[in-house]
């Protein structure tokens, strides 16, 4: 649907918190709602999360055009 693929940048913020569960559940649900699987660690170094941050964003950098209008397409 649209609101959750609207979702996604906030659920890539999400992957930056502090509680690693909260980074856990934000991984999770953004590869529920992308199909897309970017090793994240949620208790990892900084180092090893803000390399597949990077990956998350860049992803969504390249694809949330189609995404969004895809899902606006589907109402």
């Amino acid at each position: 649907s649209l609101r959750a693929q609207q979702a996604i940048p906030a659920f890539i913020r999400f992957l930056r918190d502090q509680d690693p569960r909260v980074r856990s559940l934000a991984a999770n649900a953004l590869m529920v709602m992308t199909r897309q699987f970017f090793s994240f660690k949620a208790k990892g170094s900084e180092e090893e999360r803000n390399a597949a941050i990077m990956q998350w964003e860049a992803w969504w950098e390249k694809n949330k055009n189609t995404i969004l209008k895809n899902a606006a397409g589907q109402k």
